[in-house]
């Protein structure tokens, strides 16, 4: 966040305060991200040095919307914490969802989503002219306290505290959320509409500048965030096991991917589980190392390449004891695996009726 120039942006960094998290619009996702492992082990780090984070979350003036800090505020609330120490700022909504989109580009690691970060910070520079409408006190951004509540269910516990803090206590499913997946996206962003290319160049430009960046680097990224999202899936479901140059057919990636996302999400579910131990199970070390063996079992189980028994030639993997004929290996099914099938020869021996045999050779086999 320090490297972002607020004032390019036409926003104004009001103040810093502790803000109770039940009082926050929060994302639509923020369920799903105490889930993932870097929330879970970003909490951990949280615990460590104090429970806060190092760099405060960022809300909106008045109508108190999330603006930046999405994983932090779901390691907070997985560390039980009711308030954090927050940035709060005032600016239009064009140019705090541009904030969030700057702040993605800075933290994200997939590529993936810089790219479309990249992409959505083009569209609303180039339909604003780079030009966010500043805000004054007669705005009609929301007047606090319901626009803040707006649609929210009763509290389920109401405290006020010494320095004039009220608290409100909501179940998790009733915090008030907005929709989308993106660090804190205000709304879900509309599909690029299409502009001059005067005014593109120009919004390229500006972007590059925002996020420092080259230009040729921000209309690259552009173009990749235009990519379908059906080649995007149809890469993750390959990517999920080794095909290792063979032409695998599209039923076996698709059964070898369904196992991969179930056994993930079990995964997923154990290292929170561990993390819980660590936390609050510390004189039971037999419990978490149950876990642990459990966690190792199920990592083993993992889809990790096409069967290089069968090669998934249908004559050899209808009668393939090692996968079973389902054309994949587990984690644990390669560590017996023959080197001569996995050596250079790779394509061009099988095992067949418990004998290694060149493929050119199974003709020749009944």
């Amino acid at each position: 966040m320090s490297n972002i120039n607020f004032a390019s942006l036409g926003i104004e960094r009001a103040f810093f305060k502790s803000f109770p998290i039940a009082e926050m619009r929060l994302p639509g996702d923020i369920a799903a991200r105490r889930k993932l492992p870097r929330v879970i082990a970003l909490g951990e780090s949280f615990a460590a040095s104090g429970g806060q984070p190092a760099q405060p979350p960022v809300v909106a003036w008045r109508t108190n919307r999330l603006v930046i800090g999405s994983d932090r505020i779901a390691a907070c609330l997985n560390l039980g914490l009711r308030a954090v120490d927050v940035l709060v700022v005032k600016g239009s909504p064009a140019a705090l969802e541009a904030l969030t989109h700057v702040e993605n580009v800075y933290r994200r690691h997939d590529s993936a989503e810089r790219d479309a970060s990249l992409a959505d910070l083009v569209r609303i520079v180039a339909e604003h002219g780079g030009d966010f409408p500043e805000v004054d006190e007669e705005d009609n951004y929301g007047d606090g306290e319901s626009d803040a509540y707006a649609g929210c269910p009763a509290p389920t516990k109401i405290e006020k505290s010494e320095n004039g803090i009220v608290t409100r206590t909501y179940a998790m499913e009733d915090l008030p959320t907005d929709g989308g997946d993106e660090e804190t996206a205000p709304t879900p962003s509309p599909k690029p509409g299409r502009h001059s290319g005067g005014a593109k160049k120009n919004a390229i430009k500006k972007v590059a500048k925002l996020t420092g960046k080259t230009p040729s680097a921000v209309e690259s990224a552009v173009h990749r965030a235009k990519k379908k999202p059906e080649a995007e899936e149809e890469s993750e479901e390959t990517e999920c096991i080794d095909c290792h140059g063979l032409a695998v057919p599209k039923e076996v990636i698709s059964d070898a991917y369904s196992e991969h996302v179930f056994l993930s999400h079990l995964d997923d579910k154990l290292k929170r589980m561990q993390a819980d131990c660590t936390r609050h199970l510390i004189d039971y070390p037999t419990v978490k190392a149950a876990l642990h063996a459990s966690a190792v079992a199920v990592r083993q189980l993992m889809p990790e390449s096409v069967c290089l028994y069968c090669k998934v030639i249908q004559k050899v993997q209808n009668q393939c004891k090692a996968c079973s004929g389902r054309g994949w290996l587990r984690a644990h099914e390669m560590h017996s695996l023959p080197g001569q099938l996995k050596d250079d020869g790779v394509h061009a021996v099988v095992m067949f009726n418990g004998k290694i045999k060149f493929v050119t050779d199974l003709g020749k086999c009944s």
